[in-house]
């Protein structure tokens, strides 16, 4: 026999008050597809590009906190892995996580009533790369510069013109530059966390660029290789990259 309590269950909206677009009927389901380049370019919703309202509405689960205090921890002391690879399922707060990230790193002032305990706060150049964003058949226009490559996207985000300009050959040829001349450059920017999001897709459209007998995937695969064995060698810099945890 099961024995039921004759205790009424309490309704949960008695215990938690939704929120007014719910009570409303108003609520956008879209809300939840976080787009970390709309954040960067202050086009996002304010649930996500103001980030007192980001963070109060964001549960701080292990993973977050364990997150922000790696990068706090590498960035300050320079202690931890220089590449963090976040992979989980589709829906599973990958964008999410870097979004709080950039946050810390661009408005860490205003939010620490919402960080982790002694978080340590730091100034840092921050480069945001969202393959979806790209174009890699024509590139993309920054401060009228036509930006075809990854590698100049970091160049120009870390060290405006004057940075793409010492890839710019590499960017119009579009073939990876080599872990000594990342290096050279990188070194000089630290602190700075390299933020990646949707590589896959970046890379799955780039194999149909062919450019001098090879195509810009395989050159784009081939720099993630030379980026991931330099940062590991600096000692305040990371690269955060986000993976579908899938075959591909």
């Amino acid at each position: 026999k099961t024995v039921w309590s004759k205790r009424k269950m309490t309704v949960w909206y008695d215990i938690v008050e939704p929120h007014p677009d719910i009570k409303e009927g108003n609520f956008d389901e879209s809300i939840f597809a976080a787009k970390l380049g709309d954040v960067k370019n202050n086009r996002a919703p304010v649930e996500y590009n103001d980030p007192q309202i980001f963070f109060k509405k964001t549960f701080m689960t292990e993973g977050i906190t364990d997150l922000i205090s790696r990068v706090s921890d590498k960035l300050k002391n320079g202690k931890g892995p220089s590449v963090v690879e976040i992979k989980t399922p589709f829906g599973g707060g990958k964008t999410h996580a870097l979004i709080a990230i950039y946050h810390f790193l661009k408005n860490g002032k205003t939010i620490t009533d919402y960080l982790p305990k002694n978080i340590q706060l730091i100034n840092a150049g921050i480069s945001v790369v969202v393959g979806t964003d790209l174009n890699p058949a024509e590139g993309n226009i920054r401060d009228s510069l036509n930006i075809k490559t990854i590698w100049g996207e970091i160049a120009y985000q870390l060290g405006g013109k004057e940075g793409y300009n010492l890839f710019k050959k590499n960017d119009n040829d579009r073939i990876a530059p080599g872990k000594e001349k990342l290096l050279e450059f990188l070194k000089n920017k630290q602190p700075c966390v390299l933020l990646f999001d949707e590589v896959l897709e970046y890379i799955t459209k780039a194999r149909g660029v062919k450019y001098n007998e090879t195509n810009l995937g395989s050159q784009t695969f081939a720099f993630f290789q030379e980026l991931s064995e330099t940062i590991s060698s600096l000692t305040n810099s990371m690269l955060i990259v986000t993976l579908p945890s899938s075959h591909l």
